[in-house]
């Protein structure tokens, strides 16, 4: 709770019951924070999987080239500034999908509140990154990296929804 007190299951569960379509959507939001869990990791961390996944993107529009498909957004490689790992690209993803999704999770499991928090540190990398506008590739060669030191404790719950 809001003052620093540790419930045990059993009384979160009496404190706020859930029905049975309330525990089925708090499970498939567990799956996709699961899903975007990488935008909660240590700066690095969560570059290199942005990095990946840009890779794989790229991969596909590669692909529709040589097919003379229409290339898909954000599958471009040679389109300047245009893959996943663009800056302005990382915040419309984070204003509009991760932030209020992982905001929606934390009231509900208070405890998490250090994925926010590493969140909005990667958010802010992104934002510095759109900033800069000639090398796309900023990011890869910056060598401060910021963390967040917290993380939720092995035997702390984050989740129960029986």
């Amino acid at each position: 709770n809001h003052f620093g007190q540790k419930l045990s299951p059993e009384e979160i569960r009496e404190s706020h019951p859930l029905s049975d379509d309330k525990k089925q959507i708090l499970m498939e939001m567990a799956i996709k924070v699961a899903d975007l869990g990488h935008t909660t990791l240590p700066q690095a961390a969560h570059v290199a999987w942005v990095e990946g996944l840009q890779e794989e993107f790229f991969r596909q529009g590669d692909e529709e080239r040589l097919r003379k498909f229409p290339i898909s957004p954000l599958c471009n490689r040679r389109k300047f500034r245009n893959g996943p790992a663009s800056g302005e690209n990382q915040m419309g993803f984070f204003e509009v999908i991760c932030k209020p999704m992982y905001s929606s999770w934390i009231e509900r499991f208070p405890v998490c509140m250090p994925l926010e928090e590493q969140l909005t540190a990667n958010f802010d990398f992104w934002t510095e990154e759109s900033k800069n506008k000639t090398d796309p590739n900023a990011h890869a060669n910056k060598s401060e990296v910021k963390k967040i030191e917290k993380v939720v404790p092995e035997n702390e719950i984050c989740i129960s929804v029986e």
